[in-house]
């Protein structure tokens, strides 16, 4: 069955928003594409509840398992689309293979960047033959929205509406991928001149990149006075005792007022700062918990027939989720890998997924002491990425073109 936070995500799912977010392995050798069937193969036991299909039921979706595991494809031109998940036999989970580039897209339904991380290791570290088939556990499966909900917490307040990018969105099928690679050890430093972790610090310049943007655009900056407002992805298990390989995440935000002046970098810094600690704390966390509980068990959204529910499970996503979002950035942080498998990889990349609410949205990953940034867009315009990169310049870092993307 699906999680609580996996059960709204059918219902807001469409071409333009697939749900599928991405990670990228770059490896020293060209993949053999029979070799790599075999390790997708062989860790079907354990990975049992990620080779599944979506399934309609009266009042929502349940998971059903594939009849064999999901076959590795050729990656296409555009990643995180070309999959309609309501199509039955469709994955949930892809492997997809271009030269020595290995690419393991996932649905938001079945996981987080936790869980899928874990699977991307396991497939590298299989077709490596480096590691033994472990046991399926029935710990990294459990929900843990449910393990750590407490009855009667009180929810968190709505969150306010915020400024949304004004553009033309790319047709359809479309989704832009680049990035750029930077010494994460410079990126620390600059961080710590500020007393910022490197998600606050790129946080923090994300906003002002959004600032930069819609001050750039003036008039042309529709519904300017509304806030900007990054999302934070917050894994759930540094705060509550969870192994589990499924969803499992809160929502941190970070906010700028609307002015006709630019916000100085430190005061956008300390306003992040404030932010991001102040509702990563267990009490405000648990308070998230509760209401995705809450809305995943109400009784009335199992008595209606799902073509009802589905507008109310997209208003409650719209309250709680992208209309209180200008855009969000996901850091995986620093990704180690076995010796025996990290000498085969060279690099690897954070893709989120594609979202016509939010336009462009930023994932970060570390590794062997690079920082890949990922940009994910649906529209037309780069102005944001190339702002985001000139306040990096600014900073001192050099971005350099990351090349993992078709």
């Amino acid at each position: 069955m699906l999680d609580t936070a996996g059960t709204i995500m059918p219902a807001v799912t469409d071409h333009h928003n697939t749900t599928f977010f991405r990670l990228t392995a770059e490896l020293t050798d060209v993949l053999e594409r029979s070799l790599l069937q075999r390790a997708v193969d062989r860790l079907s036991t354990r990975y049992s509840q990620f080779y599944v299909q979506l399934a309609k039921t009266w009042s929502g979706w349940t998971l059903q398992p594939l009849p064999r595991p999901p076959l590795v494809e050729d990656d296409g031109p555009v990643p995180c689309k070309g999959a309609d998940i309501h199509v039955p036999g469709t994955p949930l989970v892809r492997f997809r293979v271009r030269g020595a580039v290995l690419a393991l897209e996932m649905s938001h339904v079945l996981s987080d960047g936790f869980g899928a991380l874990v699977l991307l290791k396991d497939v590298l570290a299989e077709y490596l033959l480096l590691s033994p088939n472990e046991p399926y556990r029935p710990e990294e499966w459990v929900d843990s929205y449910v393990r750590n909900y407490r009855p009667g917490v009180a929810w968190p307040e709505p969150y306010a509406k915020a400024w949304r990018v004004p553009g033309e969105r790319l047709p359809g099928p479309d989704y832009r991928a680049s990035g750029v690679s930077m010494s994460a050890e410079k990126v620390r430093e600059c961080a710590s001149r500020f007393g910022l972790s490197i998600t606050e610090y790129l946080a923090s310049v994300q906003l002002g990149a959004l600032e930069d943007l819609r001050l750039a655009l003036g008039r042309e900056a529709k519904s300017r006075r509304l806030p900007l407002t990054l999302m934070v992805p917050a894994d759930l298990r540094r705060s509550f005792p969870s192994i589990s390989l499924r969803n499992f995440s809160g929502v941190l935000l970070a906010s700028l007022p609307w002015s006709q002046e630019p916000t100085p970098f430190d005061v956008i810094c300390s306003r992040v700062r404030l932010a991001l600690q102040t509702q990563k704390s267990p009490d405000q966390l648990s308070r998230q918990v509760a209401r995705n509980v809450w809305a995943a068990r109400f009784i009335g959204f199992h008595l209606l027939p799902r073509v009802l529910l589905n507008p109310l499970r997209r208003v409650f996503y719209g309250v709680f989720g992208e209309s209180a979002i200008t855009s969000h950035l996901s850091n995986l942080g620093a990704v180690e890998l076995p010796p025996g498998v990290a000498s085969f990889v060279r690099s690897l990349a954070f893709l989120p997924g594609a979202s016509q609410r939010t336009g462009t949205n930023v994932g970060v990953v570390s590794y062997q002491g690079r920082l890949v940034l990922s940009f994910g867009s649906v529209l037309v315009s780069d102005a944001l990425e190339t702002s985001l990169l000139e306040r990096l310049g600014a900073e001192g870092l050099e971005p350099l073109p990351c090349l993992l993307w078709p």
